[in-house]
């Protein structure tokens, strides 16, 4: 997920506590899934909601990447350039 606003480099964290990926720069803001789109994007944290369906996320052991709560096909995992160099 890239934009202008959150350039391909961004660094995100995992929030146990509310099960989000949360902007290094901007707490506020989120890796949401888009099921309009089928992808993943940056969007506001939606923190207040009880069910936050696109945007809470599970370590997956098994295969090594957080996957939606609400789907568990859709995963994100950790993308690092340090292999190339």
């Amino acid at each position: 997920f890239w934009s202008a606003q959150f350039p391909a480099a961004a660094r995100w964290s995992y929030d146990a506590a509310t099960l989000v990926f949360r902007h290094a720069a901007n707490s506020r803001v989120c890796i949401d899934y888009f099921v309009q789109h089928n992808t993943f994007g940056a969007w506001t944290c939606r923190d207040e909601l009880e069910v936050n369906a696109q945007q809470s996320f599970r370590y997956d052991e098994g295969r090594d990447r957080f996957c939606l709560l609400s789907d568990p096909r859709r995963c994100v995992q950790e993308a690092t350039s340090d292999l190339l160099y």
